[in-house]
């Protein structure tokens, strides 16, 4: 297979890694989590787009054939996701070397390109005083980021990341390349927006992005105060939040976080608030008051970058050990079922010392998502409220006490909300599609579209079985 492909590619550094006991095959292997951590046949690093289309185009017909899954390969940008992952004969195609990222200031436009991450996104664009819709983490791959719904802190600015989304290039299961936007393949960008890793290889996206003034702030920084308290003031902390969040005049966005802390590292409630506007030290100052009130045991408030916001999470994205992220959204506070959480969490670091890293982090907004002006595959219209069950243990013995409780958590945050209101982040991949892809009519378009662009499931089974039992029934 390597001499194969290795005839076929353009660039003289595009490789293929075939020998795990390398240590580039170990690199290029390393993932941030280990959960199904399998190894394959061998590890793609194409240079260039058209040695992603070869290497596409080029898996051989045992591979395809002879896999399990009919998957015969996965892609790897940033190693964050815990799908990323093929056993042997399945191979990986890593864009680590196929990266880019061009900014265009006058459109207010900018064009991603294979394996780029969050960090060299927001890092770039903040150069040129822009910023656009980016996560909390710096070592995400940003297309697939974008491809997947993608929420952030400026959800209610711009909307979610993938109604950014103005054009792409991708490789099809077929192999070819195509350009993807408003006049050309319009299907292909409806599913790109939202569900792109199921219906094809997405080299490239063109996003829009914003000046700093859109967020108030001529420097691109925002107001923002952390303040770390004893898990027991769970309900006078959230009593605050909802005055906070009242106040029809104030723009925030932020988090209440239940983690072991710093420096201690003992268990607390940890609320991050950040404010949009050219807020004064003391309008600041007042903001945080009912914050301020409850005697924090550590209060730290400043100005930050937005760039530079995801690095407080930095220690998140360290590579090993078991860890999952499971978001669920919700039109409100549900203030009543989140004080149960505390405690939860509390008895799952207890009986599971080495899960202590985990953490539950519900994130908020006052205000509700910006709506596009286009249909995709994701509805989020007015979820404000995310919980985000961080998962992270390092025993995998305890993976069974550790997934109970975070689906025990969602079940009680869901306590009083109507099911056909449920909504799952699409990157959710365990989750129902109906809850990722909300709508009948979505999931129905989303089926054809699949059984259209990819009907043998190289990019995955889903929407194809959910076709199929839609025939059925």
């Amino acid at each position: 297979m390597s001499e194969t492909l290795y005839e076929r590619f353009s660039s003289p550094d595009s490789r293929v890694l075939a020998d795990p006991a390398s240590s580039d095959f170990q690199k290029h292997h390393s993932r941030w989590t280990h959960m199904n951590y399998q190894t394959p046949a061998a590890i793609i690093l194409p240079a260039t787009e058209r040695d992603v289309q070869e290497a596409v185009r080029n898996i051989p017909d045992q591979v395809k054939h002879a896999h399990a899954t009919n998957i015969p390969f996965v892609v790897r940008s940033g190693g964050h996701s815990d799908h990323s992952t093929i056993a042997s004969p399945g191979i990986i195609i890593d864009l680590s070397k196929f990266s880019n990222i061009s900014v265009d200031t006058t459109a207010h436009t900018a064009t991603l390109t294979g394996g780029i991450l969050t960090g060299a996104v927001a890092n770039t664009l903040a150069d040129h005083g822009l910023f656009t819709a980016l996560p909390n983490s710096h070592a995400l791959g940003a297309i697939p980021y974008f491809t997947n719904g993608g929420n952030s802190l400026v959800n209610s600015l711009v909307g979610f990341a993938s109604d950014q989304i103005i054009s792409a290039r991708v490789i099809t299961a077929s192999g070819s390349l195509l350009s993807v936007g408003e006049s050309e393949n319009t299907e292909l960008l409806y599913a790109i927006r939202g569900a792109g890793p199921y219906f094809a290889l997405v080299t490239q996206v063109t996003i829009r992005v914003y000046p700093f003034k859109l967020l108030g702030s001529d420097d691109g920084a925002l107001w923002t105060g952390t303040f770390i308290f004893p898990t027991s003031a769970a309900s006078s902390v959230a009593n605050a939040l909802e005055t906070v969040l009242s106040d029809d005049r104030i723009h925030t966005a932020g988090s209440l976080t239940l983690a072991t802390a710093p420096p201690t590292f003992q268990p607390a409630l940890i609320t991050s608030v950040g404010l949009y506007g050219s807020n004064s030290d003391e309008q600041a100052s007042q903001i945080f008051a009912p914050f301020h009130a409850l005697k924090p045991l550590v209060t730290k408030s400043a100005r930050v970058k937005i760039n530079e916001l995801a690095n407080a999470y930095a220690p998140f994205n360290v590579h090993g050990d078991f860890k999952r992220l499971r978001l669920a959204g919700f039109n409100h506070f549900p203030r009543d079922n989140w004080i149960e959480i505390p405690k939860m969490w509390l008895e799952l670091i207890e009986n599971c010392p080495d899960a202590k890293r985990t953490a539950f982090i519900l994130a908020f907004d006052s205000r509700a998502p910006a709506v596009p002006s286009f249909e995709s595959a994701i509805d989020m219209k007015g979820i404000r409220f995310w919980q985000t069950n961080f998962l992270w243990y390092s025993q995998e013995e305890s993976a069974e006490a550790v997934e109970k409780t975070s689906e025990g958590v969602i079940e009680v945050m869901r306590r009083g909300q109507i099911e056909g209101e449920y909504r799952d982040l699409p990157s959710n991949w365990g989750c129902p599609l109906a809850r990722r892809h909300s709508g009948s009519a979505r999931l129905g378009k989303l089926g054809v579209l699949k059984r259209k662009w990819d009907e043998t499931g190289v990019f995955g089974k889903q929407f194809l079985e959910n076709q199929v039992n839609k025939r059925r029934a």
